[in-house]
């Protein structure tokens, strides 16, 4: 699976419980903390172990991206930042110092949607369109969750910088 962008589903509000909140806001702070402490490092707080609903294990350690509601001005944001200049440092530093700051800052512009990347062919891949669901398990800081989870691959769009 390859990156796309989202348009329709990402703009949507849903009513969402108070364990889903705590999960959203779990996952901002993690998220800004990494960013401010570990330069953006994953923690294994954004890497679950990735389950069918049956138990097995599909994937262990599972980088995931937490998207925003407002993908699109995000995107223009982060193309902004690397067209100002051509240095990878710079774009790096200035990526990370936004993330430290402000986005993850208001729960409210997250509804929870996640997404990784992943080979194409890969049998990860395979196992969980086939399945088309799965639990995304998550376990750190004496935090742990188990948030069931829908497959929807996501095929790369061309598009320039």
């Amino acid at each position: 699976m390859e990156a796309e962008t989202i348009e329709s589903d990402s703009n949507q509000k849903y009513e969402r419980l108070p364990i889903q909140n705590h999960f959203i806001g779990w996952q901002c702070r993690i998220r800004q903390y990494a960013m401010r402490n570990g330069e953006g490092r994953p923690t294994p707080g954004m890497r679950p172990d990735v389950l069918l609903e049956d138990g097995k294990e599909v994937a262990s350690a599972v980088t995931l991206l937490l998207v925003p509601d407002l993908l699109q001005d995000s995107i223009l944001q982060f193309r902004f930042m690397a067209l100002k200049t051509q240095d990878p440092q710079e774009r790096y530093k200035k990526a990370i110092q936004l993330l430290s700051s402000t986005f993850y800052q208001n729960v409210e512009n997250f509804s929870g949607l996640m997404t990784g990347v992943f080979s194409m062919n890969s049998e990860t891949v395979n196992r969980l369109t086939k399945n088309q669901r799965c639990v995304l398990e998550f376990d750190f800081q004496q935090q742990k969750f188990r948030v069931p989870a829908g497959i929807k691959v996501l095929l790369k769009k061309k598009t320039s910088i």
